[in-house]
């Protein structure tokens, strides 16, 4: 009988003793912007021949998993991602080049045992900025009469959502007497003729270049005379 307790107090000693499977180390979220290439890491410790895999979420579909590797193979046909497994030191990599919104998400490292359970796992967000850009469909091009009540309209889009401001070329003063006017509509009420020139909608949101796009205005009204005094001597 004491021999029996003695092997039981064995086992369980072996059994807490052993180091469980888990993840040492996983990369942080990620930010990046359209174009952009990026790394992922998991490093893995007393793994076995468990299943370790990497698979992305999208945003809306959380439950729609798509696989990036099975075990040292990539499974994921896009040729933008690459699978490298590093033994010495059971680290597995996802690089992606050429990032697109369409690769935003949750990606997820599992460590997945004989009967698909996981046995742990790390998760991260990936956040595709886009560049910001200026409708250019809008006209660009206005004419006015002396007196008219001229409105700048400047859509812009981009992720995050982009700040729009307006100048003058050559930082000429605006209108209402400010160097900048903030929003996408820029309104001159009662142009006058020193009002005409060029403006410019300028949009940015964190993300390199910022865009910007020129309006043209000419005034135009009736002819004046100026008429100058001389004094002459007698």
């Amino acid at each position: 009988m004491l021999v029996y307790v003695y092997l039981l107090l064995c086992t369980i000693t072996f059994i807490l003793t052993q180091e469980k499977p888990s993840i040492l180390y996983f990369s942080k979220d990620q930010v990046k912007t359209v174009g952009d290439s990026m790394d992922l890491e998991c490093s893995v410790n007393n793994v076995g021949n468990l299943l370790v895999r990497w698979s992305r979420h999208n945003f809306d579909k959380y439950y729609f998993t798509i696989p990036l590797n099975y075990r040292h193979t990539k499974v994921m046909v896009d040729p933008r991602f690459s699978f490298t497994y590093i033994q010495q030191n059971n680290t597995y990599w996802i690089h992606v080049s050429d990032i697109q919104e369409s690769d935003a998400g949750l990606y997820k490292c599992q460590i997945i045992n004989d009967y698909d359970v996981t046995v742990d796992q790390a998760e991260l967000k990936v956040l595709v900025r886009k560049h910001e850009f200026i409708d250019y469909k809008l006209a660009t091009s206005i004419d006015a009469r002396v007196g008219d009540n001229v409105k700048l309209d400047c859509e812009a889009i981009g992720d995050p959502v982009p700040s729009v401001y307006w100048i003058r070329a050559n930082n000429a003063i605006l209108p209402d007497g400010n160097a900048e006017h903030i929003g996408n509509f820029l309104y001159i009420p009662s142009i006058r003729n020193k009002d005409g020139g060029l403006y410019q909608c300028c949009a940015e949101n964190g993300v390199t270049p910022r865009a910007r796009r020129t309006f043209k205005i000419d005034v135009w009204g009736e002819p004046s005379v100026k008429i100058i005094r001389r004094n002459t001597a007698n």
